[in-house]
């Protein structure tokens, strides 16, 4: 009677150890997940800041003789539609 408690009491307790590896599993899984976008996220900025740098001289030409273009946009988010 007294063994087969213990055992019902291990059982139940090596399921729930069981169960808490699963959850520590998945929530590293998402945690790596989550640290992977921010790199991507990351990096598209940095890549983002670094086409303004090299696209700026032509975007500001492009802004005084007020031609339209995506380059303005990304480079001065400031510029209402009416100046272009």
């Amino acid at each position: 009677m007294k063994n087969r408690r213990e055992d019902e009491k291990m059982k139940k307790r090596k399921e729930k150890n069981k169960r808490e590896e699963e959850m520590m599993k998945k929530r590293k899984e998402k945690n790596r997940r989550e640290e992977e976008k921010m790199k991507r996220r990351k990096e598209e900025k940095k890549r983002k800041k670094e086409k303004c740098k090299n696209g700026r001289k032509k975007a500001q030409w492009k802004y005084f003789t007020q031609v339209g273009n995506i380059a303005i946009k990304q480079c001065y988010p400031l510029v209402s539609n009416f100046e272009l």
